[in-house]
């Protein structure tokens, strides 16, 4: 798969979707995608919203990484617009073996099948990066979320309590892990 281009996929209802390395000029509609996940109180773990200079210095180290080997992360596109951002990003010293998944989905986009293959991609290519332990950490209250991580494959492993907080109330958070054997 070369996502230096991208390769094209279907979602569940037909959609064609666009999975690709993000790149530099990304920064103004990544940041556009989180400040609306933002507002829209998702369950993510920002709470604020992000500024052009901040976005454009997270996506140049993104980049870095990706490059050095430490991230997985690949953007999805439909209709011109990304609606879809996954990465594994891999621990430091005695865990470099460990990676740590994180994605988001626009609203509009969800409950089609793209979370689905964006970490299925994500997962074959931490595979080939030598990361044999994917971890990842989804509100207690997140179901939707957390059926579809078991469904490929993540096992609970730990549970915070009231360690996430959004519009004043706290949440439990869930540690899920998938040894990749």
């Amino acid at each position: 798969m070369n996502l230096e281009k991208g390769t094209l996929h279907k979602s569940k209802d037909g959609t064609l979707i666009l999975l690709r390395y993000p790149y530099k000029n990304d920064s103004i509609q990544l940041m556009n995608f989180i400040n609306e996940l933002v507002e829209e109180h998702a369950p993510i773990g920002a709470n604020a919203k992000v500024n052009r200079k901040e976005e454009e210095e997270h996506v140049k180290k993104a980049i870095k990484e990706i490059k050095e080997k430490n991230r997985i992360q690949f953007l999805a596109e439909a209709d011109n617009n990304l609606v879809g951002n996954v990465q594994i990003k891999r621990l430091h010293g005695k865990s470099m073996h460990v990676g740590e998944l994180g994605i988001f989905i626009k609203k509009g986009y969800r409950d089609k099948g793209i979370g689905k293959l964006m970490i299925q991609q994500a997962l074959k290519y931490a595979r080939k990066e030598g990361i044999k332990i994917v971890t990842l950490s989804v509100f207690a209250n997140n179901y939707r979320a957390i059926h579809l991580y078991k469904k490929l494959g993540f096992k609970k492993a730990g549970l915070l309590k009231r360690t996430l907080k959004d519009k004043g109330r706290y949440f439990d958070e869930i540690i899920m892990l998938k040894d990749m054997g």
